[in-house]
């Protein structure tokens, strides 16, 4: 019986978190600082930004060989639906840092990542992306962009986060 009510109180909480989550995305959340792990992709961004989004950005493995072409970093973005949601998308962005740089930036910066979407109507989604013949020395992440979809892919709100970094030495 006590189970019972702690899967209740449990069900209630997580409406309540996600009806939190669709007054962000209707009324728009404040803008958030380029210090939080947050941010907007655009300032010019129709979308608001989900200020406690269900995603996470992970390094899932980090392979520093000896050899330039067997050097491989994988990423991944998972993401839960919002109210509303037909269809989710993620697109990860490798950064790379060399030595006596001050900051990251894009491999390819000319090119954004490319958005991958969900098949419609799924609860979760889960992108894992590898990349290889890697650079070394040099420190390397992703940035990794959310965006739910409605109807007539309506974008309803978007997410940006970073993963931890990965060293490549070349020393295996």
């Amino acid at each position: 019986m006590v189970s019972n009510r702690r899967r209740i109180g449990r069900s209630r909480a997580t409406a309540l978190a996600w009806a939190l989550a669709l007054a962000l995305v209707v009324c728009g959340a404040p803008e958030l600082s380029s210090a939080h792990p947050l941010r907007a992709t655009s300032a010019a961004s129709a979308a608001p930004v989900v200020s406690h989004p269900p995603v996470s950005a992970t390094l899932e493995q980090c392979d520093d060989a000896p050899l330039q072409e067997a050097r491989s970093v994988t990423f991944s973005g998972e993401m839960a639906t919002l109210p509303g949601t037909v269809r989710m998308q993620i697109a990860i962005e490798l950064q790379e840092r060399l030595p006596g740089e001050p900051l990251f930036r894009a491999v390819e910066p000319t090119a954004p990542a490319a958005w991958r979407s969900s098949v419609a109507g799924v609860s979760s989604y889960k992108l894992m992306h590898q990349f290889t013949d890697l650079a070394a020395p040099a420190y390397y992440r992703a940035d990794v962009r959310f965006r739910w979809l409605g109807p007539h892919a309506h974008v309803l709100g978007i997410a940006e986060l970073r993963t931890r970094r990965c060293g490549v030495s070349g020393t295996g």
